[in-house]
């Protein structure tokens, strides 16, 4: 004849560590822990061959899907003034997601963060941040040449951050490319642009578009 012992605490021999016991069973293959006060839970979520369990007592994938995410060009060659800092005016995305339905990089000139990858409400974390671009002049002399990752904090304006690369020589017809990746930690709001300085003692500065000046990023962590 079965019988059944009933109890809502466990406890070692000797000493007054009693646990107190969760009240109903967890999932097939979950783990029982404690929350550090001695009441013991099944960790939520369902274990299997593809997940892992979290510090915070719960079964999460491997890995991620690396979202919010955005890869930007600029369709055109654009012209800038001599020896200025000036934005790239990105206006066309192979890959623009927040990870939620829409968009997390404005390829507009108005609005919030015009030009720029914003990170999304929930998304802070690490991210991945490359930039590309080809510098060249249609007259004068050839200077310095830089580009470099700008960041504004939310509510706030931009300004230079990291990855700045810088050329200098003096030729009518080079062509320069500039590029930096970076690993950033990014708090929600934050807002991330690509600028470039063509200084060539002339007005005609010029950067290429379309595969020649693009902007990336995603989520690592």
């Amino acid at each position: 004849m079965a019988s059944t012992i009933r109890t809502d605490k466990i406890g070692p021999v000797s000493g007054s560590s009693d646990f107190t016991l969760p009240t109903a069973d967890g999932s097939a293959k979950s783990a029982l822990i404690t929350d550090g006060s001695k009441v013991l839970s099944f960790a939520t979520g369902t274990p299997s061959a593809s997940n892992f369990l979290r510090g915070d007592g719960t079964w999460a994938a491997a890995g991620g899907n690396n979202v919010p995410r955005f890869s930007v060009k600029v369709d055109a060659a654009w012209d800038l003034s001599d020896n200025t800092w000036t934005i790239h005016p990105f206006d066309t995305a192979a890959v623009n997601d927040d990870g939620a339905s829409g968009t997390c990089f404005n390829l507009t000139g108005s609005g919030t963060n015009p030009r720029g990858f914003t990170v999304p409400a929930g998304e802070a974390g690490i991210y991945v941040l490359s930039y590309h671009t080809v510098h060249y002049v249609i007259s004068g002399a050839m200077e310095a040449q830089k580009a470099a990752i700008y960041k504004g904090v939310s509510g706030g304006a931009a300004s230079a951050f990291i990855g700045e690369g810088w050329y200098d020589d003096a030729s009518v017809s080079d062509y320069v490319t500039i590029g930096a990746s970076v690993i950033v930690d990014a708090a929600v709001g934050d807002h991330y642009y690509v600028y470039s300085n063509n200084a060539c003692g002339d007005t005609a500065g010029r950067v290429k578009g379309g595969i020649h000046s693009n902007f990336s990023g995603f989520k690592l962590l």
